[in-house]
């Protein structure tokens, strides 16, 4: 029972580093978009982020991100039994689509500015790392596509 424990501990860390790679990766257009109204690179940073938190569609995706990093966190620091995350998930799943909705009027709230700040660190981080290895891409491509003229 150990075993399958951790792996879907495993599984619950695989799905939240694939949805914040999506929510970092979403956030590149936007990046670029006001990297090109701005000079600097802070300003275009700040206000991409501005721009993210405040879009209301994908609040349900970054909270459930959000869930999934809590998830992987809890289960792995605590002594509770793995086998719990089976019930755990789909709970918070299924609580991350009403809870943009404000239905619980003390956690809605305080799960959305918990979430807002989880995204805010994880697209600082996230965004920073993806831009860089966008540039690696270029300069090799450009470097592949300068040896293929020669």
């Amino acid at each position: 029972m150990t075993i399958l424990g951790w792996i879907l501990w495993g599984i619950v860390v695989s799905f939240s580093l694939g949805w914040a790679y999506c929510t970092c990766f979403d956030a590149i257009p936007v990046y670029w978009k006001y990297n090109q109204q701005y000079k600097s690179r802070n300003q275009a940073f700040r206000a991409c982020t501005n721009a993210i938190l405040e879009r209301n569609s994908l609040l349900c995706t970054d909270i459930m991100t959000f869930f999934w990093w809590l998830i992987a966190v809890i289960f792995y620091f605590t002594t509770w039994n793995k086998l719990h995350i089976l019930w755990v998930a789909p709970v918070l799943f299924f609580l991350s689509t009403f809870i943009p909705l404000r239905v619980f009027p003390i956690v809605s709230p305080l799960v959305i500015f918990t979430t807002r700040l989880f995204i805010l660190v994880l697209l600082n981080i996230g965004v920073s790392l993806l831009i860089l290895l966008f540039r690696a891409d270029k300069i090799r491509m450009d470097k592949d596509t300068k040896n293929c003229k020669d």
